[in-house]
């Protein structure tokens, strides 16, 4: 068993409250048989089977009424009470002379027959019930990892519970100063000390004493209503009907063979007791050495069939030798898989069902199926054995066709469990991945395309929005452009005038002189498109001399023409001419001139422009208008990007772009170059070739990479994650309660990262959408979501993967040490574990690091604490730790006295400037609005929006500022993407912050 630390008092907990509930339950269990058998026959056991259908529905209203309005584990309390005190009164019943007779007289049915067929019915609902409370209690206690983990050797105490109880009646009924009846008696003292030991367990479980939670809608439906909304409650309700049925199938093959072989009295109760307990103890064995090893190594599915194998073996045995033995067979099958390895890996298909809703269906699924198993097995046995006369072993038959249904419906729980898990990660509102797939319906794309070229440039741009979003092809080109540069439109505006002015003869030479003389660059632009390809050959070759003037106008004063020249020829069809002259402008001096002549080239489409266009992919400020072109070239160009994508030679940030645009590129010369890149050394690298194959199967499913790769990615992943783990260990003494904090968040980005990329890799191999559910609970930070992502993952994976990531995952320390590049080959690791060696040494609390790394400069000493500062900077708060040190690295520190001002009000700001010591003061019109101390940025939203300040900073006292230059800035985050992630991550939560705010007060809430 793998029990960890702080598990040790709830787990030996549970398992003895198991121990007792069984224990009492199987007490009764032979009684229950064994006088029902004497005093009305193995014929009239479909009648008792009717009867616990029709009470279990008046019991079951109570029950749910009573699950409304009373706390679980209080419920659980009088429920195991009010059961002891019925098994007073029943001992009460079975021993008062007064009520035989009195039955007697009625001549309906004689008072043994009475008592002992409502012990029967009873006892049934008894078991059951206990039961069903004990596993609501173990999942409100254990989350969905625990649960695999201890359920094993919880249901083990239940099992030992349940021989014991089995071998005690056996014995008890010998002693003459016991006997049958006082039996009764005993169950009902050990299910008073249940009671006791529930009540000392949830003294230590939180949440004991509240009251059932009606915050969501569905808490108010019925039981009932809830399990038909769910595909998941279905499934599982199925199959326990399934298994009641039967069950009831072989109980009743079982109980006509003891009739028929054994006879009546204390010999037919000490049989049942000692078979009871014979099947327990194998209970035991398959308990203790095949639940939890079935269940972690194949999972949910696997552990579901084995039971429905086992009665289909069992019952064509029966059904080819009936005897006494091969009816014990059949129920032994039954009783020592389904109160083990079923039993157990029941339960957890609720893990995944929220606690409110757990409390009331599964009850009603535990007890009101039973109603119906029972009712609908009654009626087969009775038309069998009573109307058709059928000998007892015959009722194999139903149970093969039920056993059919039910191995049927195993296959579709196990899909379910999984939606189920998925669907309880969306409900904790983790926030979305990229990577989540969106579809639309063929509807909604039809609508989204006619949005795209509609008139209104607002719902165009909207459903173009969208359209990327969802993954979806973009409408045609050339109106993507006109949505991106407004201007483009204007000059194919005009252009389109000047065309229909030459189809109808309308323009002169002197006129067309007058056009393309136009003072205002866009119109002439225009005007140059239109008279391109007029029909009069006197004119074209005005249009092209304006338009080689217009692109060869030198100097800054000339960057306006030659940026419409270049908006002209992506008007234009290709040609000789156009290619030469966007060659030029597409290395122009300046960049609006660049932007446009990459969109002309979007347009032109040809592989001239590929060297050039790949040189400013590595420009940041160029990188989307080359992007956006490279993409239109990109299925003539596959070969080039590829090459530059394997090049380890070229720049990473052009490479990573070149994965970018192949993911839009499907093909086999696009899956060769990703899926070689898989297997760089650089893990930037790897992770947008990941990326990039995601992308592509989700887009194209058909696209398929090699298995063989794609296992060796997920392989490598692996050992990237162990060495993370690896990293932790070896560093713990350095990022203990007193360490490094620095250090403690980088090996958490590390370890993230590596999670990360080894979920891509295996979205290669398994369904995507699972790996992207599983992938947004690891990372969503919230506990719970986080085991249910790993659960998700327990029931994705195959065995092989499952043994190695799983562990991993839960933090448990790599099987073998890692062979790989460690923390010392990545080296803004290694400079955050020497600075946590030095910080700890100089306080004397730590040494130098293994393998001790030499001393840092004093002025990355210095850069790192500025980096570990910045981490409590709000807006910074999310950027990843080796960004925070590229902006500490740019950033000088500025003195200033006790009023000296910072910020003028109404100024611009230049800098990005936050308060290292001191206070500042922010006033406007003289009046103090609020006060900034340490850590606080002044005046930064204006920095952004460029706006002017819209009030003074100065100084309170003096005070000590970290300064940069606001366009330093803002190159930083042209050249670091991940540092604007970062702030965009902080503003959204933020955002959300503000929406769930203003919801819980009651407003209504618009953001625009």
């Amino acid at each position: 068993m793998d029990l960890r630390a702080g598990e040790g008092t709830s787990a030996l907990g549970m398992a003895a409250l198991y121990f007792l509930v069984l224990g009492a339950a199987s007490l009764v269990k032979p009684v229950r048989q064994s006088a029902f058998l004497d005093t009305a026959g193995a014929n009239a056991y479909p009648f008792v089977l009717l009867g616990t259908a029709v009470v279990v529905g008046g019991l079951m209203t109570v029950y749910s009424r009573l699950a409304e309005r009373v706390p679980t584990r209080r419920l659980l309390l009088g429920t195991y009470l009010f059961l002891a005190a019925n098994l007073v009164v029943f001992w009460w019943l079975f021993r008062l002379p007064a009520v035989q007779a009195a039955c007697e007289r009625c001549r309906l049915l004689s008072a043994p027959v009475l008592v002992s067929g409502g012990f029967f019915i009873w006892a049934a609902i008894y078991s059951v019930l206990t039961v069903s409370q004990f596993w609501l209690l173990a999942n409100l206690a254990f989350d969905a990892r625990q649960a695999k983990r201890l359920f094993g050797f919880v249901g083990t105490g239940g099992i030992l519970g349940a021989i014991v109880g089995s071998w005690a009646t056996s014995v008890l009924v010998r002693l003459p100063a016991v006997g049958r009846t006082n039996i009764v008696l005993v169950s009902a003292a050990t299910l008073v000390a249940a009671a006791a030991v529930a009540a000392l367990l949830q003294r230590g479980t939180a949440g004991g004493t509240q009251s059932p939670r009606r915050t969501e809608k569905k808490v108010h439906a019925g039981a009932a209503a809830l399990v038909r909304e769910s595909p998941h409650l279905r499934a599982v309700a199925t199959i326990l009907l399934v298994i009641i049925m039967v069950s009831a199938f072989a109980d009743q093959q079982l109980n006509s063979a003891v009739e028929a072989f054994l006879p009546r009295g204390d010999a037919r109760t000490a049989f049942f007791g000692r078979y009871f307990a014979v099947t327990n103890v194998i209970s035991l064995v398959i308990q203790l050495f095949v639940t939890s090893f079935v269940v972690r190594r194949f999972g949910v599915g696997i552990a579901l069939l084995l039971l429905p194998l086992a009665m289909l073996g069992a019952s064509l045995g029966l059904l080819i030798a009936p005897s006494l033995l091969a009816a014990a067979v059949v129920r032994g099958a039954d009783q020592s898989l389904r109160y083990s390895l079923d039993q157990s890996t029941r339960e957890l298909l609720f893990l995944p069902v929220p606690v409110e809703i757990k409390s009331r269906v599964k009850p009603f699924i535990d007890v009101a199926v039973q109603r119906a198993g029972k009712g609908i097995s009654a009626i087969v046995v009775l038309v069998a054995l009573t109307w058709l006369h059928v000998p007892f072993q015959y009722l194999g038959v139903a149970s093969l066709f039920a056993i059919g249904l039910w191995l049927g419906r195993v296959w579709t729980v196990k899909h379910e469990y999984v939606a189920a898990i998925k669907r309880m990660i969306e409900v904790r509102d983790v926030q979305v991945d990229e990577l989540v797939v969106r579809q639309l319906d063929a509807d909604s794309r039809r609508e989204l395309a006619a949005a795209a070229a509609a008139s209104d440039p607002d719902a165009r741009r909207f459903a173009l929005e969208l359209l990327r979003v969802a993954g979806e092809p973009m409408p045609d080109t050339r109106i993507v452009r006109k949505l991106q540069y407004p201007s483009l439109a204007d000059v194919d505006a005009r252009a389109e005038e000047v065309r229909q002015q030459c189809a109808r003869g309308a323009v002169t030479r002197a006129m067309a002189e007058e056009l393309l003389a136009d003072p205002v660059p866009r119109l002439r632009a225009g005007a140059v498109a239109g008279l391109m390809i007029c029909a009069d050959p006197l004119i074209r070759p005005l249009a092209e001399a304006a338009l080689r003037a217009m692109a060869t106008r030198v100097g800054p004063e000339g960057a306006p023409l030659r940026r419409e020249a270049a908006l002209v020829l992506a008007t234009l069809p290709p040609s000789a001419a156009t290619t030469d002259a966007l060659r030029g402008l597409l290395r122009d001096e300046a960049p609006a001139v660049r932007r446009a002549a990459m969109v002309a080239a979007a347009q032109l489409g040809r592989r001239e422009f590929l060297p050039a266009l790949l040189e400013a992919l590595g420009n940041p400020g160029d990188r989307e208008e080359a992007r956006l072109a490279l993409e239109s070239l990109a299925p003539r160009a596959v070969g080039t990007l590829g090459d530059h994508l394997l090049d380890p030679e070229q720049p990473r940030d052009l490479r990573i772009q070149t994965a970018r645009i192949l993911a839009g590129v499907p093909g086999p010369l696009t899956l060769a170059a990703l899926t070689i890149a898989l297997a760089d050394p650089d893990v930037e690298i790897r992770y947008h070739a990941l990326k990039s194959l995601n992308r592509l199967r989700r887009d194209h499913p058909e696209t398929v990479p090699d298995a063989a790769a794609a296992e060796r990615s997920v392989q490598r992943e692996i050992r990237a994650l162990g060495d993370v783990a690896s990293a932790e260990r070896a560093l713990a003494s350095l990022t203990g309660n007193d360490g490094d904090r620095l250090l403690a968040t980088t090996l958490n980005e590390r370890r993230d990262d590596a999670t990360e990329r080894l979920a891509r890799a295996l979205g290669l191999l398994y369904p995507l959408d699972d790996l992207l559910h599983a992938y947004r609970a690891l990372r969503s930070g919230d506990a719970a979501a986080r085991t249910n992502g790993i659960e998700l993952l327990d029931n994705v994976l195959s065995p092989a993967h499952r043994v190695t990531i799983i562990p991993l995952l839960e933090g448990a320390a790599p099987a073998a040490p890692i062979a790989g590049a460690g923390w010392r080959a990545d080296p803004w690791l290694a400079t955050c574990v020497a600075h946590a060696a030095s910080h700890l040494a100089a306080r004397g609390r730590g040494g130098a690091p293994p393998d001790a790394l030499p001393p840092l400069e004093p002025s990355m000493t210095t850069i790192l604490e500025r980096a570990e500062f910045l981490r409590g900077v709000e807006f910074l708060s999310h950027v990843r730790s080796e960004y925070l040190a590229k902006i500490a690295a740019l950033m000088t520190e500025r003195t200033v006295s006790a009023g000296e001002e910072i910020v003028s009000q109404g100024a611009v700001v230049d800098h990005v400037q936050v308060v290292a010591s001191g206070k500042v003061a922010a006033r406007r019109d003289g009046r103090i609005l609020f006060t900034l101390r340490k850590g606080d940025a002044v005046a930064v939203l204006s920095v952004f929006d460029g706006q002017p300040s819209p009030f003074a900073a100065v100084g309170l006292e003096p005070t000590t500022l970290l300064v940069i230059g606001a366009e330093e800035f803002k190159d930083l985050m042209l050249d670091n993407s991940a540092i604007m992630l970062g702030m965009l991550g902080f503003l959204s939560g933020r955002v959300r912050e503000l929406v769930v705010g203003t919801r819980a007060a009651g407003a209504a809430t618009t953001i625009s």
